[in-house]
């Protein structure tokens, strides 16, 4: 992959999390106005997604040393636990939803 192609690649991948967090914004003011949510729950929420540039940024830098080909420490994740808090939080969030998740075992991810 060419230099503009991975810059390509990157710009797509920071616009799309830049809109995803900007839409959530929208919708925790949206219910706020509504009075659909609390507002110390709704303060709560907008300042995780406003600490979320930095995150982007840091991400960036991470990106443009995987396509520059530079080595990078891996690590072994277990991601069951994030997956379990990822939807209980979805299911905190969103009280008239049911939801289930299933892991096959002895599974092992791989990320850097």
């Amino acid at each position: 992959m060419d230099g503009e192609q991975r810059l390509s690649v990157r710009n797509r991948v920071l616009r799309h999390d830049i809109r995803t967090q900007a839409q959530l914004l929208y919708g925790y003011t949206d219910r706020l106005e509504s009075g659909e949510i609390a507002s110390a729950r709704a303060t709560e929420e907008i300042q995780a997604i406003t600490d979320q540039p930095v995150e982007l940024s840091e991400d960036a830098q991470q990106l443009q040393r995987l396509f520059d080909g530079v080595e990078m420490e891996t690590k072994t994740l277990d991601i069951v636990p994030v997956v379990r808090d990822a939807g209980a939080a979805v299911e905190a969030s969103h009280e008239q939803l049911d939801s289930t998740t299933t892991f096959r075992r002895n599974r092992r991810y791989t990320g850097r």
